[in-house]
């Protein structure tokens, strides 16, 4: 003990002695005495005046509450709330100093209000309000933003309740009103969180508050948070689930690499997406396919090969588009997983698939063309010609050698009339061509042998 001050009541019956020990600010020390035998507060500040003639004092106002806060950067802060200080207004500003989301400063607010010390006015004062109006000058109503508010939540919130049905103006109401606010209070984002929830380990350890932004895919700004703290993917598919359960989600694998595309008059066409897992090329040829344009297709994949096959989650392990997969299934069993590749017929595609699966021809053929409407149906498949290739294209050269052309001979196509048109597209009938004599060598090759039927 360095001091001590015996404090008596108006009728001078002694209350107690308040004993001052090293390293204790007096404010504190009187505080505790004051609490204890629940004297009026003007013996405080009768009894630290005495003190402080006395002893050296730092401050006038008594420690209320203290907290020791991880801040997970392996480096720690204390929260302090003093006399006289608004407890949201103090943890508003340790949040602010120190980067705590809002997750973390509703746990603040949370250890806070336990103490007994210390008093939250949660009736907040009006820091900013609005009346709203449409551009028709029709009102909407009053919006109000209270300390502690985040101003673009307030306004989502609002402009949700009041459903603005077209979505771009009330998108452009957000920015502007939001714009409006932050000239006058503080913000901390321009953007309205639509969800959130804070996240911890297994061990209970906190890891953070990971949040959905209005716009935003819900996927997207999940799997940055996961990335962000080293989580397993496994985190942000559970996450993602209980998002989607509140939230409206339309996909499940996030954006890895997106880039607007103009034509060569600088006029923009649209945007080429890449989703986690999938092939860089695939979404390529179909983003020409969706737009209906025409472009330099091979200079384009080769950019997009150059400027997104080094991010994370795009997949670059072919050079050709893949424009339709299914598993086909016939009336008896699953045969297996068709693709449809960009660079080869859909027909000649389906019909090797299907000799791999099907003995009986006659059977194939009937489930081909069924496999086939199903295939052509699909816009980003193009079927020139709805019968598979069953010879060719085989290349005839002429008596000097040069190539005259390809013949191809399609299912349920003779021979003969492939022959036929073959020599009447290249006019080998007038260069005195011997018919016969080719159609013969033609029926003689592998895959046309006994197809010759007249």
């Amino acid at each position: 003990t360095i001091h001590s001050i015996p404090v008596e009541d108006p009728a001078g019956n002694l209350v107690g002695v308040v004993k001052f020990f090293e390293e204790e600010e007096p404010a504190d020390t009187v505080l505790s005495f004051v609490l204890e035998h629940d004297l009026d507060y003007a013996y405080k500040t009768a009894i630290l005046t005495h003190a402080c003639d006395v002893l050296e004092c730092t401050r006038e106002e008594a420690l209320l509450f203290e907290l020791p806060v991880d801040l997970g950067t392996g480096q720690d802060a204390e929260l302090l709330i003093f006399e006289e200080e608004d407890p949201l207004e103090a943890i508003d500003t340790f949040c602010s100093d120190h980067g705590i989301d809002s997750g973390g400063r509703d746990m603040l607010i949370a250890e806070a209000m336990a103490s007994p010390l210390l008093d939250f006015d949660l009736e907040q004062p009006v820091i900013w309000r609005q009346n709203v109006q449409l551009e028709e000058g029709v009102s909407l109503g009053l919006v109000e933003v209270r300390r502690g508010e985040e101003p673009a939540d307030v306004i989502y919130d609002f402009l949700a309740e009041v459903d603005i049905e077209d979505e771009d103006l009330r998108d452009r109401a957000h920015s502007f009103l939001v714009g409006h606010a932050c000239r006058l209070v503080p913000c901390t984002r321009l953007e309205a969180v639509v969800w959130s929830e804070d996240i911890q380990l297994e061990d209970d350890t906190y890891i953070g508050t990971v949040s959905v932004f209005a716009g935003r895919e819900p996927v997207d700004d999940i799997d940055r948070f996961v990335k962000h703290h080293g989580l397993d993917p496994d985190y942000r598919d559970a996450i993602l689930m209980q998002c989607c359960e509140e939230v409206e989600c339309t996909r499940e694998k996030p954006l890895v690499y997106s880039k607007a595309v103009s034509n060569e008059h600088s006029q923009p066409i649209g945007t080429v997406e890449i989703f986690e897992d999938d092939e860089v090329v695939d979404a390529v040829v179909k983003f020409v396919i969706d737009n209906e344009v025409n472009l330099d297709i091979i200079a384009l994949k080769n950019y997009f090969f150059q400027e997104a096959c080094g991010r994370p989650g795009a997949v670059c392990t072919r050079n050709v588009a893949k424009l339709w997969e299914k598993t086909v299934q016939d009336e008896y069993q699953e045969l297996g997983m068709l693709a449809i590749m960009e660079d080869r017929e859909a027909a000649d595609q389906a019909w090797e698939f299907l000799e791999d699966k099907i003995e009986d021809k006659t059977n194939r053929t009937n489930f081909f063309f069924n496999v086939m409407e199903v295939i052509c149906d699909d816009d980003y498949v193009t079927c020139n010609r709805q019968a598979p290739l069953v010879f060719g294209p085989q290349s005839i050269t002429g008596p000097d050698g040069e190539i005259v052309g390809f013949l191809e001979i399609l299912l349920g196509q003779e021979p003969v009339d492939a022959c036929y048109k073959f020599f009447a597209k290249y006019g080998l009938f007038a260069k005195d061509w011997d018919f016969n004599s080719v159609f013969k060598q033609i029926c003689s090759l592998p895959g046309v042998e006994g197809t010759c039927q007249r």
